[in-house]
């Protein structure tokens, strides 16, 4: 018995040596300074092209913005949105901010939507934009519904959730007070 116990002890550790030795061989550790430098030296991929693409086009957007042409820039992410997939709802959300800012709360609505409706994620940033071209058209009953789904989407947004709750209740109080 006590030499069976043994065997199988010994047994036991060779297996377990065994595994961690096939562990070790599949997986080696990473060299993260080879690794930088093999991405540093390698042609970037299709996916960082794009990436960098949008990032040019950002830029470009933001030199726009800079400059007061907003009207371009406009046009430039209708190009965008036509022409570009991958990012298509960030465009969309983009377009809407400059809409916004030339106080065309309509249009702003609908880019807003577009982002949303594009978006992997439901972009809590357009419901939130949205929300607020809500109440520059006095529908507070809608901006409260996005308000709702933004809490909904990321429960961390109770603070912009408050914010567009309060600015409805004083449009309320100021056209009860005006009546």
């Amino acid at each position: 018995m006590k030499k069976e116990s043994i065997f199988i002890g010994v047994l036991l550790l060779a297996a377990i040596f065994g595994c961690a030795y096939v562990y070790k061989q599949l997986h080696q550790p990473i060299d993260l300074l080879e690794e930088i430098n093999d991405i540093r030296n390698n042609s970037p991929s299709s996916a960082n092209d794009r990436l960098q693409d949008h990032y040019s086009y950002m830029e470009t957007l933001e030199t726009l913005k800079a400059s007061g042409a907003l009207t371009e820039g406009i046009k430039y992410l209708d190009i965008l949105i036509e022409k570009n997939t991958d990012h298509k709802s960030v465009y969309q959300l983009e377009k809407g901010k400059l809409l916004f800012s030339m106080d065309n709360f309509k249009h702003a609505i609908e880019s807003f939507s577009a982002a949303i409706r594009d978006s992997p994620y439901g972009s809590p940033s357009a419901l939130e934009w949205r929300a607020y071209s809500y109440i520059n058209l006095k529908d507070c009953k809608s901006a409260i519904l996005d308000a709702e789904s933004l809490i909904e989407k990321d429960s961390t947004h109770w603070d912009r959730y408050h914010q567009i709750k309060t600015y409805c209740d004083s449009i309320s109080r100021l056209e009860t007070a005006l009546q």
